[in-house]
């Protein structure tokens, strides 16, 4: 039977993520809606697509009719929007994983596809309202469901604990699920953006997979230097031996986690600090470079025991692209394979990562505009090889993507292909297809789970 009385939607989120609780919805009749999470086993061998990959479906509507969802989100000051047009099949149904899109803001069947392909519509709320999921179900101009469903960083029995800066030295979040064992534990971080919101939601994410997360800033937050700049390595061996006093931690079983120049850092941690038993480095540059900072003086991002680690700097200027919508962007990527040419420089400033008491999984995608990390992760590759570094390494590169691929999964990627930098002040060109940044972050984020279960023994 068509229309809202015959209408049913299901959320069905599968696996790991930030999408949990409560669904409610509004129609002329209420709908029957399910929200119901499945977590499959995960390796380091196996595809999965991760994330609360959420599939949304739709029956008890008319064979073979037409009907559009679409999807939005409040987002901070923010509202996404996306949509897609659908062919119900000879049941009534329509089931994200199987349909095709007729129109809307993606074309493949893909069941997280509403939810990666969303765009910028406008700004018609007010900051500060929780972000929510509004899905509505509509035949032509006739609304026949709706569905409700919160975005939130973590599971509700996850302990969330604010570091106190002047005791602990560190800012950033401590993240603790609930057991009764010590669990092993993660720690995360930004990269050049700076802050501590990227290392929140890594650790927030961890926790929900049963990991301790710790999410800190290492510059651009209060208590900690305004920018990357001489940074001192004794700040991630503080928070090393913080997690290490926690009665809720396993000592013996701490890894790292960043993106971009956090995988940089993380590169440099795992070849410095002997305590990290696993290195996830995602978008990463084995060298060493400068700080950001305006300055003719060359300045390094890291110091440790009193010294300036080597470095490189780009060499050259930002490259100028017009974006489709006639924007201005600039591409790095060009700055930092000049450098490379410097091979005796490159040299000295790549860090000594065959000293890494542990296996490293990197990620990156192929058509990176920042800095060309499927590049720097073969190089990184390469030397563990050379010096046979015995632990079982991995490197990614995902092709299609981008430097975002290296981002937190089950945000939308549309619209993302230049992102304004804080520190730079301009529009910066990241690379990559809206569907292959969403098809890459969701698989690293499997292999990255197993990888972390398997080298500190968690299975869950």
């Amino acid at each position: 039977m068509e229309g809202a009385i015959g209408a049913t939607i299901w959320f069905v989120a599968f696996a790991i993520g930030f999408l949990t609780a409560g669904l409610n919805s509004s129609a002329s009749s209420t709908p029957i809606l399910l929200f119901q999470r499945h977590r499959p086993r995960l390796t380091d061998t196996q595809t999965r697509v991760p994330g609360d990959l959420t599939v949304i479906k739709a029956n008890g509507l008319a064979p073979n009719q037409r009907y559009s969802m679409v999807l939005t989100l409040n987002l901070g000051s923010l509202l996404l929007s996306s949509n897609a047009l659908f062919t119900a099949d000879s049941e009534g149904t329509i089931d994200t994983r199987s349909a095709v899109p007729l129109a809307g803001t993606y074309t493949h069947p893909d069941p997280d596809g509403l939810f990666w392909s969303m765009g910028t519509v406008y700004n018609d709320r007010p900051p500060g309202q929780s972000p929510i999921y509004r899905l509505t179900l509509k035949k032509e101009n006739t609304v026949l469901a709706t569905a409700t469903l919160p975005l939130r960083y973590t599971d509700s029995d996850v302990r969330q604990i604010a570091l106190e800066e002047e005791t602990t030295g560190l800012v950033g979040t401590l993240f603790l699920p609930r057991s009764d064992e010590p669990l092993p534990a993660v720690i995360t971080y930004s990269g050049s953006e700076g802050g501590t919101t990227t290392g929140e939601m890594q650790a927030a994410a961890l926790a929900r997979e049963g990991f301790v997360g710790l999410g800190i800033a290492y510059f651009g937050a209060p208590g900690v230097p305004d920018q990357l700049a001489e940074i001192p390595l004794e700040y991630f061996q503080r928070a090393i031996d913080f997690l290490q006093s926690l009665p809720e931690v396993q000592p013996e079983k701490i890894a790292v986690m960043g993106p971009s120049r956090g995988g940089e850092l993380s590169l440099l941690l795992g070849a410095t600090l002997p305590q990290i038993k696993a290195v996830i480095a995602l978008v990463p540059s084995p060298y060493r470079w400068g700080a950001n900072i305006d300055s003719t003086t060359p300045t390094p991002a890291w110091t440790f025991a009193g010294l300036n680690l080597p470095f490189l700097d780009p060499v050259g200027d930002l490259v100028p692209v017009r974006l489709a919508d006639g924007r201005t962007a600039y591409q790095n990527r060009p700055s930092f394979e000049a450098a490379l040419a410097q091979t005796d420089q490159a040299d000295e400033a790549m860090s000594a990562i065959e000293n890494t008491n542990g296996p490293i999984l990197m990620v990156g995608g192929d058509d990176d505009q920042v800095w060309p990390s499927c590049r720097f992760s073969e190089l990184a590759m390469q030397r563990l090889k050379d010096h046979h570094h015995p632990f079982h390494d991995q490197s990614y590169c995902y092709k299609g993507a981008g430097h975002l691929v290296g981002s937190v999964p089950w945000l939308p990627t549309e619209g993302m292909d230049a992102v304004f930098h804080p520190y730079m002040g301009v529009l910066l060109q990241m690379g990559g297809t809206a569907e292959a940044d969403a098809a890459g972050q969701r698989d690293f984020w499997t292999r990255a789970v197993g990888f972390l279960r398997q080298r500190l023994n968690h299975p869950r």
